[in-house]
């Protein structure tokens, strides 16, 4: 037999005349939850387009600071030389001090300006690096609504419950469009294609001879006159009273000397068209054949 389960949602379910066939789950809230996933990796996506443009955008700022330090640059050079040779001049009283002051000063603004421009390049390096980051991080996002979307579209599959098995559908303990809770059972499905058995429990002074593969003989209430083939298959390691919720045990003085009965589980093996009309439940009585 196989249980179905479902989730506190609405469904439906699909079925022939006779055959289940799928539970379909009503899809809209997970419809809903996949779009929202798949808004949210477009935006994580849009976020490396916006990065890509504030990256140029940063690059060409650095371009720009560096041919700035080269003016920079060259002008503090050209002041340093003006600096030494008017220095030279007071030295030999061929200038004023007024005009080595007025050279001197120009100096230092022209080493502040060669500073500054060190410094703004340097922030702007650090930015670009930020961005860089900024990147994988970005990267490491639309992994993960990658994984939200795949793990919707999974959900998705989940809404139609398909048999596992062909299989005719015994008991139906829902009817269409009921909510439903977790571990809720929703039916009970028969196999088909497996293969069909007896369990007889026989005493316990009956099995002494018994072994598998054994040749047994079947004969149903629900078909009277008609005989079953089958093999033993197995028998129970212990007697089906061991399973009781009170097992007699002569210990405790609940024991009263009974025989048991051993469960034999006994494989059917005629054609699959006679095997078809035999539900589960019947009732047999079961012969094994002596060898």
């Amino acid at each position: 037999m196989q249980k179905w389960v479902g989730t506190s949602v609405k469904f439906t379910i699909r079925t022939t005349r006779k055959y289940a066939k799928a539970i379909q789950i009503e899809p809209d809230e997970y419809d809903l939850k996949k779009k929202a996933a798949l808004a949210e990796l477009s935006a994580a996506r849009a976020k490396l387009n916006i990065l890509s443009a504030s990256e140029e955008t940063q690059v060409k700022s650095i371009e720009v600071i560096k041919a700035r330090m080269s003016g920079f640059r060259a002008k503090l050079d050209q002041q340093q030389r003006e600096y030494e040779r008017y220095k030279k001049l007071l030295a030999e009283e061929s200038t004023t001090r007024q005009k080595f002051e007025n050279v001197n000063t120009a100096l230092l603004i022209n080493k502040s300006d060669y500073a500054e421009s060190e410094a703004s390049i340097s922030v702007a390096e650090s930015k670009l690096s930020d961005i860089k980051a900024e990147r994988s991080a970005i990267y490491a996002e639309i992994k993960i609504k990658e994984a939200l979307l795949e793990r919707q579209d999974l959900d998705i599959t989940y809404t139609v419950i398909t048999a596992p098995f062909d299989g005719q559908l015994g008991r139906k303990t829902i009817q269409e469009g009921q909510l439903i809770q977790p571990g809720q059972t929703l039916t009970f499905l028969t196999n088909q294609t497996e293969d069909k058995w007896v369990v007889a429990n026989f005493k316990e002074t009956q099995i002494g001879d018994f072994k598998t593969g054994q040749k047994v003989t079947v004969e149903v209430d629900a078909f009277p006159g008609q005989k079953f083939s089958g093999l033993i298959e197995s028998l129970s390691s212990t007697t089906g009273s061991r399973y009781s919720l009170l097992p007699p045990d002569n210990a405790t003085g609940n024991f009263v000397k009974v025989i048991q009965r051993i469960p034999v589980r006994i494989k059917l093996t005629e054609t699959k068209d006679r095997l078809s009309k035999l539900s589960a439940g019947m009732n047999a009585n079961v012969y094994v054949l002596k060898n």
